[in-house]
């Protein structure tokens, strides 16, 4: 679309210029001319005056010459016309890339935008998705929202994670529910050493909360208060892959140096 607006204005750049510059070439050609033959008539005056009139024989403009000088200049403006012809395209061509490009890449952004929302329209908000690839074909795995018919008529939402078949149409790689795809990263959570898990900066300031409430916990279950409770990031980790926000989710799975190719419901290394 804007290679055919680019060539469009491109054209009515030339248009204008082309249209001023033969109307100057106009002018000059009759400029030149009335010089010409303003010269001949001169050149005859003197002639005249110098010599004595010659019935037999009077003074004629050399026609040959003028229309030799004709050609010339009609030729010498054609050339000049052609260059500015040449130049005024290519330099045509180059603003009008410039003044295109800002709109293209405002339309360019519209339109990411419009995709990127209509995409999250119809793909559910899920926590894990474009972290994991898939074991078989390398394809990343995408989440996808089902609808469980229960016993009672009602259906129940439920997210499943599978390959997204984009390097093999024909993957045979099956699905795995959230939830256990959830147990699966605590499970090789708690594989790991402590100095292992990283907390993300922007999750740090909710181990204070995450901290009252493992307080608040410890003291309806035990009736006891510990201030000093100790909580480790692995504790912290597994809280946020329970309780966390989608957003929480995401940022703590993707700094756990954990297997994050899935195969038959398997983190794999």
């Amino acid at each position: 679309m804007f290679k055919n607006a680019r060539l469009k204005l491109t054209a009515w750049y030339l248009l204008i210029i082309m249209f001023i510059s033969i109307a100057f070439s106009l002018v000059i050609y009759q400029g030149l001319m009335n010089e010409v033959h303003r010269f001949s008539r001169m050149q005859k005056l003197r002639i005249e005056r110098i010599l004595p009139p010659n019935p037999t024989q009077p003074f004629f403009a050399d026609e040959d010459l003028i229309t030799e000088i004709q050609q010339r200049i009609i030729f010498g403006l054609g050339i000049i016309n052609i260059i500015i012809f040449l130049t005024s395209g290519a330099l045509g061509y180059f603003l009008a890339g410039k003044t295109l490009r800002p709109i293209q890449e405002i339309m360019e952004e519209q339109n990411r935008f419009i995709s990127d929302a209509s995409h999250e329209l119809r793909t559910p908000l899920t926590a894990l998705k474009s972290i994991f690839t898939c074991y078989n074909c390398d394809s990343s795995i995408c989440g996808e929202e089902r609808y469980r018919k229960l016993t009672s008529g009602r259906t129940r939402p439920h997210i499943y994670y599978h390959c997204t078949r984009g390097k093999n149409r024909i993957c045979k790689e099956g699905y795995i529910t959230e939830k256990g795809l959830i147990k699966l990263v605590i499970e090789h959570i708690n594989k790991l050493d402590e100095d292992q898990i990283i907390i993300p900066d922007k999750l740090k300031e909710g181990m204070e909360d995450y901290k009252k409430i493992a307080r608040d916990t410890l003291y309806f279950n035990t009736n006891k208060l510990d201030e000093d409770i100790e909580l480790t990031n692995k504790d912290y980790a597994k809280y946020i892959m329970n309780q966390g926000s989608m957003t929480a989710k995401r940022e703590l799975v993707k700094l756990l140096p954990i297997p994050k190719r899935l195969h038959n419901r398997q983190l794999i290394a």
